[in-house]
């Protein structure tokens, strides 16, 4: 089942709607370091699209944020909400004792002296709001309540007491609220100085409406707000785009645009640039702000992965060779050295990123991997011979080019999505043998096996075995990738050695299931290069 989110309409126009998204996010595991909670996506929106959809687009909206995440709330709205009348506040005292969703609040008081909703970050509620002609607060009963705060109720539904942690009712506070009556409600709150585990919340303000009537109204509620909500939330959605422990970019799907976030600081603003550099190939880019940047959505578009075979692929691969594998000179440095930091430097580094989750991995010892002993793979890597540094070709080149980044449009066009940012130091020059280990690693491991965790890893006896599901038409297509390699002239060792690589560096970028599968894989198609060549070091370039 999939939610599709009501249009809400209320009787005030420009009334006021304030989201609390100043926390800290510290219960959502290894997705809070990704982004802030409320740009997660759900059903390809972020959380705060949903929550903009249930109190609707003609409110007036006020945004708590951090100083630390502020800005990336405000870019994600700009592109996925441009017509939004919203304000921003900074909460100065955010984190330590003293902070929490009521000093949130307070500190955008000075925006709200009128009737206002007022809701948390992690709250979306999938039906029509009651009307705006009382205080009332959404609930909910729950198994937990020593988790939330709780209201107590009369027999008419109005709350006479809230409480932290289900004292007396199992009724808990859903994260929204409508005030009607705001003058009392910012006194209680300024008034209460009292904290619960370290943090002011809201219920000081709630407890000053109780004299003036506030009604505890049951709701459909979705809690976004821990690692494992937002994991049961997600399969209420529509599927999203984004593999699901992927810890470097979200991808956010509007009507005619597809919204990109990623999370180191210049990687939106280069893929930006790189998208305008190359019109006709890539698909149009829009705009950039900070971490995110939008492209035009192709409509009807369907995935080049969708048909793999042997034709398809030549003739893919002879379009891209044509339309974008023009040689090139690198724009700055040596093309060798950008080699060198591409494949060994960062290959090396993100190895030490996965080391510190699996030291046991990259020990010294050889590992048995389906039947094949290898060596650790910083071992492998120090045995690459020069020469595998100095014969990349310098050219255009996409850097990430698999079936489901290659559109067919209705016209039978080809478009390019998700292109790297850059390669090495490098941005409009990378190495053509990059884009062709990268065609070819998802042909041996394909992003629905990843998705659906169609893989397995096992160990019998001191050995790892690997394996995982491969269709006839990877197959074939794979039989018509070696035959563009070899009719080209393309070197097929040195292609290999990169696939390998690839899975390497991809390892620490997911989840540990998928990131000890890709290691692994990546460890022993490096060994077996390694093995053909019967020495102490390795790479033929001939």
């Amino acid at each position: 089942m999939s939610y599709a989110m009501p249009m809400i309409t209320t009787g005030y126009r420009q009334m006021k709607g304030c989201i609390l998204a100043a926390g800290q996010g510290s219960r959502m595991g290894p997705m809070g370091d990704v982004t802030h909670k409320a740009l997660l996506p759900l059903g390809n929106q972020a959380i705060i699209s949903h929550i903009i959809r249930a109190l609707g687009p003609h409110l007036s909206y006020v945004v708590a944020v951090s100083p630390e995440r502020g800005d990336a709330i405000r870019d994600y709205l700009a592109l996925a909400h441009p017509d939004l009348d919203v304000a921003f506040v900074t909460v100065k005292h955010h984190a330590g004792p003293g902070s929490g969703p009521g000093q949130s609040l307070y500190e955008c008081r000075h925006l709200l002296q009128e009737p206002f909703y007022f809701v948390a970050c992690d709250t979306i509620v999938t039906q029509p709001l009651p009307d705006c002609d009382e205080n009332w607060l959404g609930i909910k009963a729950v198994a937990d309540p020593a988790r939330f705060c709780t209201v107590v109720l009369d027999h008419q539904q109005q709350v006479t007491a809230v409480e932290n942690g289900g004292i007396r009712s199992n009724q808990a506070f859903i994260g929204l609220a409508f005030v009607k009556d705001y003058i009392p409600f910012w006194e209680a709150l300024a008034h209460d100085a009292s904290l619960h585990k370290g943090e002011k919340q809201v219920n000081q303000g709630l407890a000053g409406l109780i004299p003036h009537r506030l009604r505890g109204i049951p709701m459909a509620w979705l809690d976004t707000g821990t690692e494992e909500s937002y994991r049961q939330a997600l399969e209420k959605f529509e599927k999203n785009l984004t593999f699901y422990g992927k810890t470097t970019d979200i991808t956010y799907r509007f009507d005619d645009k597809i919204i990109k976030y990623f999370k180191p600081d210049g990687v939106a603003r280069r893929r930006f640039e790189r998208g305008k550099n190359q019109p006709g190939v890539f698909v149009e880019t829009l705009e950039a702000r900070g971490c995110f940047f939008s492209t035009r959505f192709i409509q009807n578009a369907r995935l080049f992965s969708a048909a793999l075979n042997h034709s398809a692929t030549l003739r893919f691969l002879q379009w891209v060779q044509e339309n974008l594998w023009q040689r090139r000179e690198p724009e700055a440095g040596d093309f060798s050295e950008a080699c060198t930091l591409f494949y060994a430097d960062k290959t090396i580094a993100r190895l030490v990123a996965y080391d510190k989750r699996f030291p046991e991995h990259e020990s010294n010892a050889n590992m048995i991997i389906n039947g094949r002993s290898c060596q650790p793979a910083r071992k492998l890597m120090a045995r690459l011979l020069p020469a595998f540094y100095t014969t990349g070709i310098a050219s255009g080149y996409h850097g990430d080019l698999h079936g489901d980044n290659i559109l067919i449009d209705a016209q039978g066009d080809y478009r390019l999505i998700d292109w790297r940012d850059g390669f090495g130091p490098l941005t409009h020059v990378g190495d053509l043998y990059y884009d062709l280990a990268k065609f070819l690693h998802t042909l041996e491991l394909s992003v629905e096996v990843m998705d659906t965790g169609n893989y397995a890893l096992t160990h019998h006896t001191g050995e790892v075995h690997l394996e995982h599901r491969i269709s006839w038409s990877q197959l074939d297509a794979l039989m018509g990738f070696d035959e563009f390699v070899q009719r080209n002239g393309y070197n097929p060792r040195r292609i290999r050695i990169i696939d390998a690589l690839i899975f390497l560096n991809m390892a620490p970028l997911y989840d540990d299931t998928m990131a000890v599968y890709l290691y692994h894989l990546g460890r022993y198609l490096l060994q077996g290069m390694a093995d053909q060549d019967h020495g102490q070091q390795f790479f033929q370039s001939t």
